[in-house]
This record gives structure tokens, sequence and C-alpha cells, in this order.
């Protein structure tokens, strides 16, 4: 009696190959799976063993990082192409957000200073969105730190604010409209701040 070709699933393949389930997944994604058992793709050993047995990723080649994404370079927790991968793609678009809100705010009739407060606020938000993203989905660098330091001041998308307070006919005042930003997305400063200070008397009536 012959001998039945055994299938191989991406669990059963790192096992096998001592590789992380992603970088397989990765490995043998170009190839034809031999059948499905369960919904999930299998593999005849003979067929993926090449790309699996090689430590180093086919055709793997350093890109140079961007500018706005150098910070990620220094990170060895980014060795994984699928985490660094879902980290650029988190940081560019939390470049992009504030000024595309800013913008589409203005153009949808809200008021500068509205626009001006969604900017932050868009930002912050996508920030703490990424985040949570990838604590969830297990990512790095956010399982090893949950507030890593991958983005650079100077390389936001700026906003036009000339251009901005000429489509809404206003007059640009930067000031006031971050005075209001902060009202809006910090109101406890603002009531903090407004509170007198604290008596530095003690409770018997004498200072110390």
């Amino acid at each position: 009696m012959g001998m039945t070709k055994k299938h191989w699933s991406i669990n059963a393949l790192a096992t096998e190959f001592g590789l992380d389930r992603r970088t397989v997944a990765l490995r043998v994604g170009e190839i034809s799976p031999a059948a499905k058992e369960n919904g999930h793709p299998v593999w005849y050993l003979a067929d993926v063993a090449p790309v699996l047995a090689d430590r180093e990723p086919p055709k793997a080649r350093k890109m140079p990082m961007p500018p706005g994404f150098h910070a990620l370079e220094a990170m060895h927790s980014l060795r994984h192409p699928v985490d660094k991968a879902a980290c650029m793609m988190a940081v560019a678009l939390v470049y992009r957000v504030g000024c595309l809100a800013s913008s589409m705010a203005v153009g949808c009739g809200a008021s500068c200073r509205v626009a001006y407060a969604l900017n932050s606020a868009m930002t912050m938000g996508l920030i703490q969105a990424a985040t949570d993203i990838g604590l969830q989905a297990g990512l790095e660098p956010w399982v090893s730190n949950s507030d890593p330091a991958i983005y650079e001041l100077d390389a936001f998308d700026e906003v036009n604010w000339p251009n901005l307070a000429q489509i809404a006919g206003e007059v640009v005042d930067l000031d006031a409209w971050e005075a209001y930003s902060r009202q809006q997305l910090n109101p406890r400063e603002d009531e903090e701040a407004a509170e007198p200070a604290p008596s530095r008397r003690s409770k018997k009536g004498r200072t110390k």
C-alpha cells in the first residue's frame, strides 16, 4: 500500500521549522496550497520546504526609510515585516489626518477655530486608535512600549491656515483658535486654572 503525502498547516510548518506563524504565512503565500482542511489552506512539505529552510526571507533587501520615519530604524522590535508595515502605515496616517480633517471641516462649512480644534483632536485620536489596535493585534512596537517614540514633529502635514481662513471668510487668529482648541479638548485645565489656590494655613489656623 502506497504512502500518502501529509498535509501541513501554517501552525504545523511554523513548529517544524521553528519560525513565527506570520513569517511562514508570508513565505508560503505565493505557493498554491495542496488543499483546504477546516477552511484553512494546507501544503505539501516538499512544495514549501525550500522557502522555509532558508533563514533569510526570499528577495529581502533593506529599503531606506522615507522622511518622518527615521525613528523606526533604531527600533529593534520592528524586525518583522508585518510589524514594520503596520507601524509605517499608522505613522503615515497620523501625519496626514490633522491636515485632512481641517480642510474637510472648512469645506463642510465649519469655522476655522473648529477646524483648528479638529486638527489636534483627530491627530490625538488616531494616535490612541493606532495604539489600541497595535496592542489588540499583538504588534510591535506597541506590545513592547504602549507609548513609543515613533512620531517626528517636523513630519506632520502643515495646514495652510491663511488659505482656509480665506475660504471661511475669516481673519487668521491662531492664538484665539488655540485657546478655543484647549478649551474644547481640555476643559478641566480651564476649570482648575479658575479655582483659587489651596490655602497654606493648617487646620488649626497656623501656618507652618
